[in-house]
């Protein structure tokens, strides 16, 4: 939305459409720089949304990640492969996924949330 001084110049243009326009050039300059208007206030709202996208994907620390959150896929284990030796996990064995998986396993599921967690990154 348009406010200070634009704004009280469209409000000055309406007032002349309501109270009448004689000249029909005179009503398309006005219209055309209504129209002007309109687009230069289109284009700063654009800037202020990328603006605010940038800061949302820096503080998400990806927007891939920021997706993944909004949609529920982003599992607390994907995140960190440390946090497979936190409670849920160790409820399970205390060693967590070392007392289930042999090395091999284990290495290869952290790979893999690694892998996921890459994915969601954006480059």
């Amino acid at each position: 939305m348009l406010t200070g001084e634009i704004g009280s110049q469209i409000d000055k243009i309406w007032d002349s459409f309501w109270s009448g326009i004689a000249n029909p050039l005179e009503a398309m300059e006005q219209i055309t720089y209504m129209l002007f208007l309109r687009r230069l206030g289109d284009l700063h709202r654009l800037e202020e949304n990328k603006a605010t996208l940038e800061k949302i994907k820096n503080e998400s620390h990806g927007l891939g990640l920021l997706v993944r959150s909004l949609v529920g896929l982003d599992h607390e284990a994907a995140k960190d492969a440390a946090l497979l030796y936190e409670s849920p996990f160790i409820d399970i064995n205390p060693l967590g996924p070392d007392g289930v998986f042999n090395s091999e396993q284990v290495g290869e599921l952290i790979s893999l949330l690694d892998k996921v967690r890459g994915n969601a990154v954006a480059a």
